[in-house]
């Protein structure tokens, strides 16, 4: 069964190599040189924006039963392990709702820092403050779901997700779930769509 796997994390450099390995032996069995590389959903261009990277590995039989992995990262020939040792290690327990096209999304996670936690809230302000230090502004267009009237009623009535298709590279949809958007006012979206939480585009959101 074919696994996918995906990370947010902000990146020390544009090159950074991400991988995830685990206690299956298609996952490297805990050796770094054998783990399953990852790419980005996007190019990498700034150290500033967390970025998702997302990894595709096929289990052998059985592979609905419990198994542990984690992410590392290359950096500058480095290799750094997320967490702090094995209490860190993040376990699969096969949950049949994560099936999408035959496919297995495991849930997408944040990075672990050696303290043991995600730190989002630092990356998320460190990203929104190097915007506003740079004096930069995010534009928007009319959105085609706008009327004469307003919104379109759909949106009007509080529709305010959209489904995850685009970030497919390499295979099928990463996942048919719904995210929660930033809120469309006065009939107006951002060109590339509603920019979320962690800086990740709101472009891959249709």
């Amino acid at each position: 069964m074919l696994f996918r796997f995906g990370v947010i994390l902000t990146p020390e450099c544009t090159d950074i190599e991400v991988f995830v390995l685990g206690s299956r032996p298609e996952m490297g069995h805990w050796d770094p040189n054998k783990a399953v590389m990852m790419k980005p959903a996007q190019t990498v261009l700034s150290t500033c924006e967390p970025c998702l990277f997302i990894g595709e590995v096929h289990l052998s039989e059985p592979c609905k039963e419990n198994f542990w992995f984690k992410y590392i990262k290359r950096v500058g020939g480095n290799m750094i392990w997320e967490g702090n040792g094995p209490h860190h290690d993040r376990c699969s327990v096969y949950n049949k709702s994560n099936m999408v096209d035959g496919v297995y999304c495991h849930p997408i996670g944040h990075w672990i820092e050696a303290a043991g936690h995600t730190d989002e809230m630092k990356h998320t302000t460190n990203f929104y403050f190097n915007i506003a230090g740079h004096h930069a502004m995010h534009f928007s267009r009319k959105s085609p779901y706008a009327t004469a009237g307003g919104l379109h009623p759909s949106w009007a009535a509080g529709e305010w997700a959209h489904r995850l298709r685009a970030l497919q590279r390499g295979g099928g949809p990463l996942h048919r779930c719904r995210l929660r958007a930033a809120h469309v006012r006065h009939g107006l979206e951002p060109k590339e769509g509603a920019v979320l939480p962690y800086g990740q585009k709101g472009g891959s959101l249709h």
